[in-house]
């Protein structure tokens, strides 16, 4: 009696921690904007997870065993973690997406201004003399063409 119910507190957790995977996987496929190939292979990928968790676990936890309390706990853990949990976990992660997205444009435009258009400012002060004569030597060679026949 002591094992299964130690096999059913643990599949409580397996059940929520999957709960839990899946809010990320969710507030990652929103935030990417997946589309319908990628989020078959996404779904595919969770569940390829999930199975193997449960199954790793369930191993270690009681040799394997498939009882009906395993699937109650699975159950039970997922609907107490998407009931109680689930709407704080996703608004944390769109605000921390949020901040990770500003924190990366600021790098971003620290990078380029800091970085980049040195280069480039470089290039335009190094290649100005060298457009200059190119500039002159086509002048020079249209003004070294014949005159159109007029046939």
């Amino acid at each position: 009696m002591n094992e299964q119910l130690h096999t059913f507190m643990v599949t409580v957790a397996i059940g929520a921690g999957l709960g839990i995977l899946y809010d990320f996987y969710r507030v990652g496929k929103r935030a990417h904007r997946l589309r319908n190939l990628l989020t078959a292979a996404g779904d595919l990928l969770y569940w390829l997870v999930a199975t193997a968790a449960v199954f790793f676990t369930l191993l270690y936890c009681n040799w394997g065993e498939l009882r009906l309390y395993v699937f109650l706990g699975l159950a039970s853990g997922a609907f107490l973690y998407f009931r109680f949990l689930s709407l704080y976990l996703v608004r944390g992660l769109i605000f921390i997406g949020r901040i990770c997205r500003r924190i990366l444009q600021y790098v971003t435009a620290i990078i380029y201004y800091f970085a980049i258009r040195p280069v480039f400012w470089i290039f335009n002060f190094v290649g100005y003399p060298f457009r200059l004569v190119h500039r002159g030597a086509r002048r020079w060679r249209r003004s070294r063409r014949p005159p159109p026949s007029k046939s």
